[in-house]
Order: structure tokens, then sequence, then C-alpha cells
């Protein structure tokens, strides 16, 4: 008996341990993760890979050593049983379909849907949010100054040494009436400009320096909204403020909270008049101009903006076609429909939706599209709640849902480093649902 307990003790000293100050450092190694995705999305992937691996190593030791809370509330189980089960069922069906990309994007419906399920379950207090939701706010005062700094650049507005190139496909254009510039970060924008937008009407942090910041970062993005000449961006600017009314119709009456937002648009609207004027006669902007473009996004032509669209509408016929062929459970995922957009991987294409029903059918479209309703619909429950948590939702649910919008004609939610924004919000439910329903929790 002796002999097994020294051998217990042994075993014991030979186990790593994380104390306390480790633990930060991962909690820090994961915001580091997060803000990379955020800033330089789709590129740096092999750093990313290594932070990754070493949060992932960190977090199942700490697991391990009973150091790291891990816990998931029955009920996202099963929402990520669910997601991963069809993911599982359509890559066996595409396979036996013949499908050429069936085993390529299993990453992307099994491996990287559990590596993420596998993170929030090691979110273990409500304080990680508020660090989440600044990151989120950093890194698009990050893009806000970069990008601006590269625009500035380009158009010899700024000095060549106030500019440090990153691999984020730089490139801009001036057309008549409005500016086109490009870079990897601008998807980001889709999420976080309305995000901060609903964020602004309903600062739940009691930090007076990070809602200035956070004013500073929505008015840079806003500006590299505009600028960007992207039509699906600019259809999200648009529809942002219709999408909060409508979630706030839910929400829970805060007297504290709008009056601060009423004091703080007071500053902001002055400022942002001023800005937009000065941005719009810089660059010599036309609002009919910009009009016109997000109009040609719903019709054909033959310019260079207008041929894209027309390729989006070959496509739609092509997968559409492909889906009346099998209905219920389509080809399989990495099947190939008629029109191909790219010879490496042929069964990629940007109209994401039109894809789902090709690849999965009537089925597999509708698991999918449950596991989004009942996200909202945990969301909503949250949001009229009295709960803080309900306060964190809203502006995710904004932002989810442009973020949606915008997926319609480019697969972002098929990249790894926009999976977050289906994750995020399911992180925050998890923590909900286990402290107002501890016993149908998996610890």
């Amino acid at each position: 008996m002796n002999g097994l307990t020294i051998a217990h003790r042994v075993k014991q000293d030979c186990e790593p341990k994380l104390d306390r100050s480790t633990q930060q450092a991962a909690f820090l190694l994961g915001l580091s993760l997060f803000f990379l995705m955020l800033f330089v999305p789709t590129v740096y992937q092999p750093l990313k890979a290594i932070v990754l691996a070493v949060l992932l190593y960190v977090i199942l030791i700490g697991i391990l050593t009973n150091q790291i809370k891990f816990a998931l509330h029955y009920s996202v189980v099963i929402w990520v049983c669910v997601l991963v089960g069809t993911g599982l069922f359509f890559i066996f069906w595409g396979v036996v379909n013949n499908a050429p990309g069936a085993l390529r994007v299993a990453t992307v419906y099994v491996l990287w849907p559990l590596v993420f399920t596998f993170l929030i379950a090691a979110i273990s207090s409500a304080h990680a949010f508020q660090a989440i939701f600044t990151t989120i706010i950093v890194a698009s005062l990050a893009i806000g100054v970069y990008s601006l700094t590269f625009i500035g650049y380009a158009t010899g507005l700024l000095p060549s040494w106030m500019y440090f190139e990153l691999d984020q496909g730089q490139a801009i254009g001036l057309h008549g009436g409005f500016v086109e510039y490009n870079m990897y970060s601008i998807s980001t924008l889709i999420f976080v400009v309305p995000f901060m937008f609903a964020l602004l009407h309903g600062f739940v942090f009691n930090q007076k320096s990070l809602f200035w910041l956070l004013c500073l970062a929505f008015v840079l993005c806003l500006i590299l909204a505009i600028l960007s000449g992207r039509r699906v961006l600019w259809l999200v600017l648009i529809l942002t403020p219709i999408i909060y009314g409508l979630l706030s119709i839910i929400k829970i009456k805060r007297e504290r909270i709008k009056l601060r937002f009423n004091v703080a648009w007071l500053v902001l609207l002055p400022i942002l008049t001023i800005v937009l004027t000065f941005v719009f006669g810089t660059f010599e902007l036309d609002l009919y101009a910009i009009i016109k473009q997000i109009v040609a996004a719903f019709g054909g032509g033959s310019g260079p903006i207008e041929a894209s669209a027309y390729l989006r509408f070959e496509q739609a016929a092509a997968l559409h076609d492909g889906w009346m062929q099998s209905p219920l459970l389509g080809h399989g995922h990495g099947a190939v429909a008629g029109v191909i957009r790219s010879y490496e991987m042929p069964w990629a294409y940007e109209l994401q939706y039109h894809a789902l029903f090709f690849n999965t059918g009537i089925v597999g479209a509708l698991l999918y599209a449950g596991c989004i309703v009942w996200i909202y619909w945990q969301g909503v429950r949250m949001i009229r709640s009295s709960v803080e948590y309900g306060r964190l939702m809203l502006p995710l649910l904004v932002g989810l849902t442009c973020f949606l919008i915008a997926n319609a004609t480019n697969p972002y939610l098929l990249k790894f480093d926009y999976m977050w924004v289906i994750f995020l919000p399911l992180a925050i439910i998890n923590r909900f649902l286990i402290e107002f329903n501890p016993r149908r929790s998996k610890q």
C-alpha cells in the first residue's frame, strides 16, 4: 500500500502543472491568436498554427491537472454533435458520390468545429468575455490605423516611412465617384462595424477609456467601410441600424445605458459629420456612384465590377441545376457543379448557401440552418433576461446577422479565421446555460 502511495506521489510530481501566472499566459496566448485572426485573416497561417497548437496543449494540461475547468452545457453538446454529425454524414455521402473534395473539406466541417468547441469549453469565467470584447475593439483600431496608413501611402497623402508592408493583399483603385481598396482585413469589418454600432448603443463595461477607444475604432472602421468599394459592406452599413432596431425590440429597458448613448452620440455625430465630409472631399466620392454600384451587384453588365456579379449568376444556375438532380441529400460535401471557379479547388464556390443546397440538399440545409436558428433562439432568451449576458449577446447577434448576409456571396465561414463569428456567441450561450442550468452541464 505504501509502495502504491509513493508511486502515486512520484507520478504527481512528474505531471506538468500550471501555476496562476501560466494560466494567465495561456489566456493571453488565446487573445493573441484571436487578435491575429481579426487583424490578418487567412494569412500567416504557420504562425497561427503554432500559437493554436501551444494553446491547445496548455489547455489540455490544465484540464488534466484540474487547474482549468472544462465545461459544456448539455444543450451545447447536442448542438455540436448535430453540427459535426451532419458534416461527417455529408462527407461520407460525398465519398460515395466520388466528390473530389469530400475529404479535403473535413477540416472545415469536422475538425475546426471540434477545436472551437474545445476552446469555448475552457472559458470558465464571465469576466473573460470583457477581455475578448476588448480584443475586438483593439483589433478594429489596429485595422483602421493600418488600412488608412496604406491608403494614405498609396494615394501620396503620407510618406513611405509611415507605412510598413504586411502580407494583406493590398491594392487600391480610384474610380469615378468611389474608391476601391483591397485588404484581407476588410472581411473583419463586416462583423465589427455592426458589432461596434450596437455596442455603442449599450456599452456594458465600466471603463471610460475602453468606451472612447470603441468610439475611435468605430469612426475609423466606418471610414474604411465607405472607402472599401465592397458593395456587400455598403449593404451591411445600410442594414445595420435596421437589424439593431429589430433586435432591440426584445431587449430590456436600461435607462442609464440609454443616457450614456445619447451623450456619446452628441459628441460622435458632429465628429462623424466632419470626418466623412473630409473623406468625401479628399477622395472625390459621389454618393450616387456608390448607390449605382450597389444596384449593379443585382444585375448583369459588361463593366469590370459587373462581370463578377455575372459569374455569380452563372454559379447560381449551375448549383441550382445540380441541386434539382438530388434535392433531398444533394451530392455531398466536396462535389463539383457544372461551373468551375478554381482548378485547384473545383468544389469551392462563392455562393455558399447555393452550394450548401447543392452539397447537402434540403435535409442538410435544414440541419445547418437549425444550428444557426438555435443560436438566435438562445440569444433572444438571453437578451430578454435581466442578466449581463443578454447585453453581451445583442451586439454579437447584430454582427452575426450582418456576417451571415455577406456570407451568401462569399464563403467566409468555410475558413478557420472566421468561424469565431459562430462560436463566440455559442461560448456566451454556454456560460449562460451552465450558470442558470448547472445540473445539465458536462464538466
